[in-house]
């Protein structure tokens, strides 16, 4: 088996630049649903024309929907469903739970497999995903290579890991950060990429910058071609690129890299990783780290760049002749763009470019003169941000048709028989005889080799010929029009029997009632220590969540003992399925749907998405209640420090912290607000809101829509606690 090469397309030119620098499979979001939704993405005519220009080239179409739905969605979203389904997409990459369950109970044939931002990072995730009777699971980008190798031997459903591209400080599914700063929803494809921002670290405990505006979350892009061949050795089952809001350059030169790589590797052969290395570095990245796949040092992988560029030289003279001089270590051409690595960050395009005689020249080798306005301090590296001759190479492969497959030809040429041909390609047979008599010939005979010639011009089509064979007469006379039209409807047919389906609408189960008992309203209790956990106790509330009965959102040991358990995977579904199971909002339950679902997992409550507002919280509860004829058992948060971010990557560590997060409180800050930053026992960090989420007035609306109301802890001390549960008491009394 060889690993398929996933790239992304943002648009059809990004699909033609990936496909044509090899990529056997593509994903791309469609006009809605999906997690890049300020791409340019594909209405349906754009997507039948991608998945039939892809599907020629024996190519898959994956189709995002990996972003949380709505209930007022869920219509239209089953409708889209049906629209791919007959477009004939290869598979569909989702993350809402409901409509994993939806497409497994509907549509059996389609490929289905679970988003990155599903949070698998382990094999209980992965099992539970093929219990369900998913195709495929997107492993989290923080799984090291060990583990995936535990994942793939352990579990007989593909498993996809990303290869190259940018990173997100924060799991998958799991970063509010975006929706509580600006209402853009990372959940809903509208992140505004606030990692990316500057923060400074503030020692709280002293009230002491440990950094002033740096970039604090942001990371650096994965790069793992240097290790690949550890990764392929797993028999891994597909290789994903990042990208859908690139442009089709980039796309062309990071799938070029990675099919170069794979294809050395099943042919047994070494290739030029340094050059490799060197064009990856010509279009955008943020520098490289090998991440967590690779267990790369914390330190290594923050960046404090947008788009650094290629390392081309540096200043060796700030004032040559009014000129400045660049030292060069790679050519340097006119229209190219270089930055000065410098306090101000200068940049410039290469409109004029100049020798040492100061001459005009199109390229430089090993010294350029340039003139600019700016003041640039000698010894400054020099980076090449746009690569203009690399840039027109990239541009060249987008519809160069680099990749065309084989084609067996068999044709029949007998005199007073009709010309005939059938056509062997990947599982497709064709056979077509044309309306052309040969005959015998009069004077010059067409010989074996001048029909090759002539049915052997693919041209710009997907195909080379393989091997042909030819059963003729040896004096025969054909036309080369009758040659020339026998393979062109040939390919006409194949190409129509590739391109049809015998896809029809599936008739829509119909989901019944799980006969779920309504609860009595309790209170339940999320606390940060165990001193706030006895408290709770001695006052003898039952539900109180704390470490020894809730799971990670990831990193799960799976060793809890408590006969009810707050669950933040998927894998604890798996793992616990026979446990008392009440469902965390970090598992992003955003419409009745997926309420449904876990109910009937077992599920005692539910928690909705922290995301929705009061209404779509009360919303949900009556659209599952006017479905299903019963009352859902949901749990709302009315008190909180919101957990806006749960991450791998600890910024204490890389600014020399590390250790004293034990005794000490920090804070991140920004122009606008404060956010808490605390690390746990095993160094993962979280992020919080400073400012309290308070629904506690909004308890009169919704208590009877709830089985649970809950209080989740910070810092607060019995005092405070006791004052927060007198508040909600009399919410409830009202």
């Amino acid at each position: 088996m060889k690993c398929e090469l996933l790239a992304p397309a943002g648009s059809l030119e990004c699909l033609y630049a990936a496909i044509n620098n090899g990529a056997t499979s593509i994903y791309l979001g469609g006009s809605a649903f999906n997690a890049r939704m300020y791409a340019n993405n594909f209405n349906d005519e754009e997507l039948k024309e991608a998945i039939d220009y892809a599907h020629k080239r024996n190519v898959k179409i994956f189709v995002t929907l990996n972003i949380l739905i709505n209930d007022n969605e869920l219509k239209e979203v089953k409708e889209y469903i049906k629209r791919l389904y007959l477009l004939n997409i290869d598979g569909i990459i989702v993350q809402d739970f409901g409509i994993i369950n939806f497409i497994l109970d509907n549509y059996k044939d389609l490929f289905l497999s679970c988003s990155t931002q599903t949070t698998i990072d382990d094999l209980e995730g992965v099992l539970f995903f093929e219990k369900l009777g998913a195709k495929r699971v997107v492993l989290a980008r923080e799984v090291s290579l060990e583990n995936v190798k535990n994942i793939i031997d352990n579990s007989n459903i593909e498993i996809e890991v990303f290869a190259h591209g940018a990173l997100c400080v924060c799991y998958s599914g799991q970063c509010l950060m975006s929706s509580y700063i600006g209402n853009r929803s990372g959940n809903r494809g509208k992140c505004a990429q606030p990692c990316r921002k500057t923060y400074s670290l503030i020692d709280a405990s002293q009230n002491k910058i440990i950094v002033k505006d740096d970039y604090v979350l942001s990371l650096k892009d994965l790069k793992t071609i240097d290790n690949l061949d550890k990764l392929l050795d797993l028999n891994l089952h597909s290789l994903k690129l990042e990208g859908r809001m690139k442009n089709p350059e980039y796309v062309a030169n990071i799938t070029r890299a990675y099919r170069l790589k794979l294809d050395n590797y099943y042919n047994n052969k070494t290739c030029n990783l340094e050059k490799i290395n060197t064009n990856l570095t010509k279009t955008f990245h943020r520098q490289f780290t090998c991440g967590y796949l690779f267990n790369d040092e914390i330190k290594n992988m923050h960046s404090s760049k947008n788009n650094v560029g290629q390392l081309i030289g540096k200043v060796a003279n700030t004032n040559y002749k009014g000129y400045i001089e660049i030292t060069l270590s790679s050519p340097l051409a006119q229209n190219d763009i270089i930055r000065f690595d410098s306090k101000n960050e200068v940049s410039t395009k290469l409109v004029r470019l100049f020798d040492a005689n100061l001459k005009l020249v199109n390229s430089c080798i090993n010294k350029a003169y340039i003139k600019i306005n700016e003041n640039v301090p000698l010894n400054t590296k020099v980076y090449k941000t746009f690569d203009y001759l690399y840039d027109q190479e990239l541009k060249n492969t987008i519809h160069s048709n680099n990749y065309k497959n084989p084609i067996d030809i068999s044709i029949n040429a007998k005199i007073n028989d009709y010309l005939s041909i059938n056509i062997e390609y990947m599982s497709h047979i064709v056979s077509y005889t044309s309306n052309y008599l040969i005959e015998e010939a009069k004077t010059s005979p067409l010989d074996k080799d001048r029909i090759i010639n002539q049915i052997n011009k693919f041209n710009d089509t997907p195909y080379f010929l393989n091997k042909i064979s030819i059963n003729m007469d040896n004096n025969i006379f054909i036309s080369i029009k009758a040659l020339n039209e026998l393979r062109r409807n040939a390919l006409e047919l194949l190409e129509e029997k590739i391109l049809s389906t015998n896809r029809s609408i599936p008739s829509l189960i119909s989901l019944p009632s799980l006969n779920i008992k309504k609860e009595e309203l309790v209170l339940s209790f999320k606390v940060h220590t165990i001193e706030q956990y006895n408290y709770l106790k001695s006052l003898g509330y039952n539900y109180v969540y704390f470490d020894n009965n809730s799971s990670n959102k990831a990193n799960n040991k799976y060793n809890i003992k408590s006969n009810y358990i707050l669950v933040k995977n998927y894998g604890s579904l798996y793992k616990y399925s026979e446990k008392e199971l009440i469902i965390d909002y970090s598992l992003n339950t955003y419409n009745h749907l997926s309420a449904y679902y876990f109910f009937k997992l077992g599920a005692k409550r539910v928690t909705p998405s922290i995301e929705l507002s009061t209404t779509e919280y009360i919303d949900l509860y009556n659209n599952y209640l006017s479905n299903f004829n019963e009352s859902p058992n949901l749990e709302f948060i009315a008190y909180s420090n919101v957990e806006l971010m749960y991450s791998k990557y600890c910024p204490l560590k890389k600014y020399n912290q590390c250790g004293k997060c034990r005794n000490k409180q920090y804070i991140l800050e920004d122009n606008f607000d404060k956010f808490i930053l605390y690390t746990d026992d095993d160094c993962y960090s979280h992020l919080l809101a400073s400012k309290k989420l308070n629904k506690i007035k909004d308890i009169q609306r919704i208590k009877n829509y709830s089985s649970a109301i809950r209080i989740e802890l910070l810092n607060e001390t019995n005092e405070e606690i006791k004052k927060i549960i007198d508040e909600v008491n009399h919410q409830l009394s009202i």
